[in-house]
């Protein structure tokens, strides 16, 4: 599995979160509903795989349509919500082509310079990397 940390039950937890809460935003695209799942499926599958490109490369689409999506919809709490977690994973799949063995704690940590702190994404993801070392 991608996480190895301590207590890696967790984890699938924390995963189930991040689907529950970037799914709860597909009912809003009227061109990409379908696709958003696929994509968030493919790259959770990825990321226990540990093909980590791969991740990359299906979360980076993904973002793509929720940027448009948050354009669209830019008042919307979910769209906020699941475009932080995707730019959360996307960090966690960039981190893990140096470090495999992700932990919760690192991503919850993530999950909390995104959201709690209002930083830009430039900023976060060099927290991250700091985070990471």
């Amino acid at each position: 599995a991608v996480f190895r940390g301590s207590q890696p039950e967790l984890a699938g937890d924390y995963l189930a979160q991040v689907h529950r809460i970037i799914s709860a935003t597909q009912g809003l695209s009227s061109t990409h509903p379908l696709r958003m799942q696929y994509l968030l499926d493919r790259a959770l599958y990825d990321m226990h795989m540990q093909k980590f490109k791969k991740a990359g490369t299906v979360l980076t689409e993904l973002l793509s349509i929720q940027k448009t999506l948050h354009k669209e919809h830019p008042t919307d709490s979910r769209v906020c919500a699941a475009l932080a977690r995707t730019h959360v994973l996307l960090a966690s799949v960039e981190s893990g082509l140096h470090r495999p063995a992700l932990s919760v704690k690192h991503l919850r940590h993530s999950v909390t310079l995104y959201t709690m702190s209002g930083m830009d994404q430039e900023a976060a993801h060099s927290k991250l990397k700091l985070a990471n070392c």
